[in-house]
């Protein structure tokens, strides 16, 4: 039978060590599966930092590296709604490779990593620039 409810009872005066402990405990004990009918909704992607900022128009064999939170093996990261070749490389980062005529001129790429359903869905938008010079654009 699995376990669908978890139950603690809280003393007022409970330390932390104590609290770390049980949080060990359950980390170890792995996730808790949900019956069927109930599938597991996978998250929705957060985007803190696209590197690089900018890319040269015109250049070659470029990679992005995307950090954030969220990520899943089955990740996608999409440059202005075109899905990139993507490389998991951990739940905070992925990699993608940018083919050469997504940057053949100036413009402004829109990244997104999109999570597969249920749940999931693309992240918020995140700008880099292609310019004629190297600029530092916040994404």
């Amino acid at each position: 039978m699995l376990a669908t409810r978890l139950s603690a009872a809280i003393r007022p005066r409970i330390s932390l060590m104590q609290c770390l402990a049980f949080a060990m405990l359950l980390s170890l004990t792995g996730p808790v599966a949900k019956p069927a009918g109930n599938p597991i909704s996978n998250p929705i992607a957060y985007v803190d930092l696209v590197a690089p900022v900018s890319i040269t128009p015109g250049s070659t064999g470029k990679t992005l590296t995307i950090y954030g939170v969220g990520f899943l093996a089955t990740s996608v990261v999409e440059w202005n709604g075109t899905p990139l070749t993507t490389t998991f490389v951990s739940s905070k980062k992925l990699t993608a490779s940018v083919p050469d005529a997504l940057v053949a001129a100036v413009g402004l790429g829109s990244v997104t990593v999109v999570n597969p359903r249920p749940g999931g869905g693309p992240s918020r938008l995140t700008e880099c620039s292609q310019s004629t010079y190297v600029t530092y654009v916040l994404c």
